[in-house]
This record gives structure tokens, C-alpha cells and sequence, in this order.
């Protein structure tokens, strides 16, 4: 961390032997500027079934299914580096927060009028 070579630390809590290494490892990551993305148990779960889904559904429109399911893949690696699940969640905070924010600017417009 120290070289700026890793922005995101995965923390999985049954490899790192407790919550006071948990507590450490988050200190060191805060000192670095880096963020943790904590190991889930249902990510890989989720991981499935989007194959399974992406196989199921999109094969009966599209003949190379294959080629959507590695663009999927690609787009996850790159724009979730830190998982489907949190990147999920990373997502759909942004988008309330987005959402909020053009709301307060409406209401904003709304009574300046």
C-alpha cells in the first residue's frame, strides 16, 4: 500500500483471525488512502445466478450469448473492482444520492420562483 499499488483491500474476516486484526487492517487502509471491500459469502451466489439468468434469458434472443456474457463480465471487472455485490450497492447509493440532490435543486428552483 505503501508503493500506491492497490487502492482497494479485501478483507475477509475468516482468513484474517478476528475483529482486532479487522480493526487494524481498517487503520492501516484509512492511513493509505485505500478503500475495503469486505469479502461477502454472497457474492459468489450472485455471481451464479447472473450466469445462469444471462444464459436462460438473453441466449433465447441472442445467438452469441456468450460474447454479452464476457462483456458482463468485463464491465463488472472494470467498473466494480471490488465486487458484484458491494459494487451493486456502491451503485445504488450513488444513484440516491444523485436522486436527492436533483430533487433539492428542483425544490430549490421551485421556490426561488
Amino acid at each position: 500500500m505503501s508503493r500506491g499499488r492497490s487502492a482497494t483491500v479485501c478483507v475477509r474476516q475468516d482468513e484474517i483471525g478476528g475483529l482486532l486484526e479487522a480493526k487494524k487492517i481498517a487503520a492501516l487502509a484509512e492511513v493509505h488512502y485505500a478503500q475495503i471491500a469486505p469479502h461477502l459469502y454472497c457474492g459468489p451466489i450472485v455471481g451464479a445466478a447472473l450466469v445462469v439468468i444471462v444464459k436462460n434469458v438473453v441466449s433465447a434472443y441472442v445467438t452469441r450469448w456468450n460474447f454479452m456474457l464476457g462483456a458482463i463480465f468485463v464491465a463488472i471487472v472494470v467498473f466494480m473492482p471490488e465486487g458484484l455485490v458491494p459494487g451493486a450497492v456502491r451503485l445504488a447509493r450513488s444513484a440516491l444520492k444523485s436522486g436527492a440532490r436533483q430533487k433539492t435543486a428542483a425544490s430549490l428552483a421551485v421556490t426561488k420562483q
